[in-house]
């Protein structure tokens, strides 16, 4: 394991050392937006996304687990054994 428990297989030097914040995917970005910013974070060599169940309460009409049903739909687009979902569970505020 790297520094931080991260897999050495997984510190590739095409990726980049950042993770792409999803809290807003599913609510306030559209599926569509989100694909995009996923496609782009990706292709940029992107690996790491961040989202928990209930960042979508502070949206009024956010239910949770909006962004976790968007990166899931966009990781069953295609292959992307490569990409890290990093996920909190919390509950309503």
């Amino acid at each position: 394991m790297a520094p931080g428990g991260v897999a050495e297989d997984r510190l590739h030097p095409n990726h980049l050392p950042i993770a792409l914040g999803a809290d807003s995917f599913g609510t306030t970005v559209s599926q569509e937006t989100a694909f995009e910013i996923m496609d782009a974070f990706a292709s940029l060599g992107g690996r790491i996304l961040d989202t928990a169940n209930n960042y979508a309460y502070y949206v009024p009409e956010g239910e949770g687990g909006e962004s976790e049903q968007a990166i899931g739909r966009w990781l069953a687009r295609s292959d992307r054994t490569d990409m890290m979902v990093m996920t909190k569970v919390g509950s309503m505020v």
